[in-house]
């Protein structure tokens, strides 16, 4: 705001003045008969303007945040009713922030709200693309029963990051919740063999869960 008020006073005092008497700032002189003293004043009245709607964006652009860093708070100690809340709040000041609906989206699914879960993430979605928002809307999917649209998500974020393990993992739950078995087989299979590039924890309790369905 500082720069934009700086910026409307220069053009507003802009005057069109010699460069100097040395001969190579001559191509550089402007044709003082073609510049109308009107336009700049114009272009500041313009700018000034633009101010009220800045100040409330930037308004609104604090508030929001603060709502926000107070919901991730409360979200990481697990306090997801108000966590939801105070999400719902950013939310209203921040209506088209795609990371923001889908922390929102995922924190109601953490509370188990999937029918507002689902409905932040698939506006996220249509703002960001990120495989942790599919693999959070699968959940969500498969929790209201639409297993196919489940399906879907969890194979979208298995394509937008080929190598990741997880949400392959949750794809091959999925069916063998829903009754696919030689589906649920065949991925199980697969991830047992995957070469991981880092080991962790996480991996070794996916791959023997895996394992344990294998010997069903």
């Amino acid at each position: 705001m500082v720069q934009l008020i700086i910026l409307s006073a220069l053009i507003t005092n802009l005057q069109y003045k010699s460069f100097g008497s040395d001969p190579k700032y001559d191509s550089l002189k402007p044709n003082s008969k073609n510049l109308n003293p009107i336009i700049p004043k114009l272009a500041a009245l313009v700018l000034l303007a633009l101010i009220p709607y800045i100040a409330h964006q930037t308004l609104n652009q604090y508030k929001g945040c603060k709502h926000w860093k107070e919901a991730y708070q409360l979200y990481q100690y697990q306090i997801y009713d108000d966590a939801a809340e105070e999400y719902e709040l950013a939310k209203d000041y921040l209506p088209n922030n795609g990371l923001l609906l889908q922390m929102y989206g995922k924190c109601l699914a953490m509370n188990k709200q999937w029918v507002e879960s689902e409905k932040a993430l698939e506006k996220a979605k249509q703002l960001r693309s990120d495989p942790i928002l599919y693999t959070t809307l699968g959940d969500t999917y498969k929790a209201l029963h639409t297993y196919d649209q489940a399906e879907k998500a969890y194979w979208q974020a298995w394509q937008m990051v080929p190598h990741k393990f997880y949400p392959k993992y949750l794809l091959a739950k999925l069916y063998g919740e829903n009754g696919e078995n030689e589906k649920a087989r065949n991925l199980a299979s697969e991830l047992i063999g995957k070469e991981v590039k880092v080991e962790s924890v996480a991996i070794c309790e996916m791959k023997n869960e895996l394992k344990e369905f294998m010997t069903e």
